[in-house]
């Protein structure tokens, strides 16, 4: 009976190990047929002499990153303008890159800390996907507490705008902005947009394409009291004395973005990808009055420069976006966010080729 029990439990064993051994196999397979499949979608028309994917390499990336928003009203008949920002901080963190997915993680260091600013407030998303020939970009923020960062003033004798010893920090001032952003490479056999920005991929020689999109934004800027200080008042027109303003917006966007390839492995990359949008809104100043919806211009700048080696690579990224509306003729608001990013980072063997 025990040698039964004993040839029972061998039985048993063995099937289990079969079974195991089995469904491994198909694990495998399957993994193996969506990598390949996912492959096929991502990089199918790529022409290889002009781009090298390494999406099955996992690369670690330390990042060092500053993010920055403005609003700014222009007063073209009197000549001046005004531009407020928030404080600025640096952020720190790693990220990394494998197959589809790339993803940055930092964490402000608080260098911005000046008392002044100790109750400002604040939270800025600012997410981008990229494939080698789409890109998407979220952005949400939320600022409160800006500071005068500069005003123009074209009549030598205008008197100053702040009294002295006045900082310009307005701690009422909050902003809130939404946005959706889609671009499209036209020419993605052989431009990448991954490879200047994610770096996943190589450009191996100089290409370039036209570039094409739309986007939705939401914009809302509230203050307790006019954005213009008391003694500037007179330099701006009556309807600048702006608490409240806010901005709907949809527009399309067509430029033109080229990487240059010096020697091997530097690059740099720049572009220039203006557009148009509709808008409509209000305002307070301080009765609130509607905006006449118009069309006006907005602007997008995607740029970088580094070095792309088989394993290292490192480079600086610089993002900008940014639109104009009017209020009434001569009158104009605009606003603009983006980031700057310096990294450097590594490409891990694939199993692949550590096996091989």
């Amino acid at each position: 009976m025990s040698r039964n029990f004993r040839i029972i439990v061998f039985v048993v064993v063995l099937f289990q190990s079969i079974c195991y051994s089995g469904k491994t196999q198909v694990l495998d397979s399957v993994d193996a047929v969506v990598d390949r499949f996912s492959h096929y979608l991502l990089y199918r028309d790529q022409d290889t002499n002009y781009i090298a994917n390494f999406g099955n390499e996992f690369a670690l990336k330390l990042v060092t990153m500053n993010k920055y928003n403005y609003f700014a009203l222009f007063d073209t008949r009197k000549s001046n303008s005004i531009i407020y920002q928030p404080a600025r901080d640096l952020y720190l963190g790693i990220g990394f890159a494998y197959k589809w997915l790339a993803l940055d993680l930092t964490l402000g260091v608080g260098l911005s800390g000046t008392k002044e600013f100790d109750e400002q407030q604040s939270f800025d998303f600012q997410g981008r996907v990229y494939s080698s020939k789409h890109y998407f970009a979220g952005t949400l923020q939320y600022y409160r507490g800006y500071k005068l960062n500069r005003s123009y003033q074209f009549d030598p004798a205008a008197p100053v705008i702040l009294d002295s010893g006045e900082t310009g920090l307005r701690k009422d001032i909050r902003t809130n902005n939404i946005e959706l952003q889609y671009l499209y490479a036209l020419n993605y056999t052989r431009f990448s947009l991954k490879a200047p920005f994610v770096l996943n991929e190589v450009q191996k020689k100089s290409a370039g394409s036209f570039i094409a999109g739309g986007a939705f934004s939401s914009f809302t800027m509230n203050g307790d009291s006019s954005i213009i200080p008391v003694r500037a008042e007179g330099l701006f027109n009556t309807e600048a004395q702006l608490n409240n303003l806010n901005i709907l917006s949809l527009g399309i966007n067509f430029g033109y973005m080229h990487t240059f390839v010096i020697g091997k492995n530097f690059f740099v990359t720049a572009s220039l990808i203006p557009g148009i949008h509709y808008y409509s809104g209000d305002y307070s100043s301080p009765n609130i009055k509607s905006l006449n919806s118009s069309v006006n211009l907005k602007l997008i700048s995607m740029n970088a420069f580094g070095y792309n080696g088989r394993r290292i690579f490192a480079g600086f990224n610089i993002s900008y976006n940014g639109f104009l509306a009017k209020i009434i003729d001569g009158l104009y608001p605009q606003i603009g966010h983006g980031k700057l990013s310096l990294f450097v980072g590594y490409r891990f063997k694939s199993k692949k080729d550590r096996n091989g």
